[in-house]
This record gives structure tokens, sequence and C-alpha cells, in this order.
């Protein structure tokens, strides 16, 4: 059985941290996309903004086009955080330095 000094040493599989990095943001995208749509009807919207004509006709393709606008953006906030918390670790250690207290 691995000691708790051995397991800091393990890093993560790149495929799951990109599986938590996915799956949040798209949580993320949902919860923003049920906020915004909540309060702007994609019909107003269409009928506001001259650009958007063509885009929102039907009001299901508003909430769409919403969805993967929100999770894109939600999906690089993620996937930045994803990025910063593996870190780079020295040639020639296998994780995280060990804790010296």
């Amino acid at each position: 059985m691995p000691t708790s000094t051995e397991d800091e040493n393990v890093r993560r599989p790149l495929g799951r941290d990109i599986g938590v990095a996915v799956w949040s943001s798209f949580l993320a995208a949902a919860l923003a996309t049920m906020c915004f749509f909540a309060t702007f009807d994609p019909n107003a919207l269409h009928d506001d903004a001259e650009i958007l004509r063509g885009a929102f006709s039907p009001r299901m393709t508003g909430y769409t086009l919403g969805f993967f606008f929100f999770w894109f953006f939600t999906l690089l906030a993620a996937g930045l955080a994803v990025y910063l918390l593996r870190g780079r670790v020295p040639p020639g250690r296998s994780g995280p330095p060990a804790d010296s207290r």
C-alpha cells in the first residue's frame, strides 16, 4: 500500500483532467444559459439586433447558439484552471514536492 508521500507524487492522467474540464464547463454553461434566457427571450434579441436576424429565426436556434457560446467560454476557463493546477514538474521528479513539515 502506498504511503501518503507516494500518493502525492503520482500524477493524474491527462484524460481525467480533460473530462473534469469538459463536464464542469458543460454544467456551468447549462446554468448560465438558464439564467440568461430566463431574463432574455431569443425572439426579443432577434427583434432588437439587426445583425442577429438570420441567426435567431426559431427560438430553439437562439437557445442552442447561446448554450454553445457559454460552453465555449466556460470550457476556456476550466481548461485554463486545469492547466494551471497541473503545473510543470522539474526534470528528475515524478510529481509535486513533498511537504517539508
